[in-house]
């Protein structure tokens, strides 16, 4: 499946000093070991990491991404109240960007079973596309 191709990504990540990942991977978290931007559900997360606050700040920057430039776009992360991730893991195909890159955002429903709902934000690749602010690869499934 697609973890086979998490050594790699992992490989590209150190060649790049990443320390804080943005993703939906838990199970890249769980072999590798970095910092997450944010927790994969509200069940797990402390209450002061923020958890809806930046849930609400990530759908923010994938909705703003399809309007900004590169710039404006690095901008936006640089002025999150947080530690903003310096890498991250999307789906998507560089060769056929015109659906964006994707990630998902758990969304508590309790108490409904399951207790949890994810909703995919979808992030411009064009943002990515400025190789003086990103360096984009494609590994597997995975941007």
């Amino acid at each position: 499946d697609s973890t086979r191709y998490y050594s790699e990504i992992d490989e590209f990540f150190q060649g790049h000093n990443a320390d804080v990942v943005m993703t939906d991977e838990k199970l890249f978290m769980a072999y590798y070991p970095y910092y997450g931007f944010n927790a994969f559900t509200a069940h797990y997360a402390n209450p002061l990491g923020q958890f809806k606050q930046r849930n609400e700040e990530m759908a923010t920057w994938a909705e703003n991404s399809w309007d900004q430039t590169p710039q404006e776009f690095v901008d936006t992360l640089e002025n999150s109240p947080w530690d903003v991730p310096n890498a991250t893991i999307f789906r998507g195909d560089i060769e056929s960007p015109d659906d964006g890159y994707k990630a998902h955002l758990a969304v508590d429903i309790f108490p409904n079973q399951p207790n949890v709902r994810y909703d995919a934000i979808l992030f411009d690749p064009e943002v990515f596309n400025d190789p003086d602010l990103w360096d984009v690869k494609q590994i597997g499934p995975f941007v």
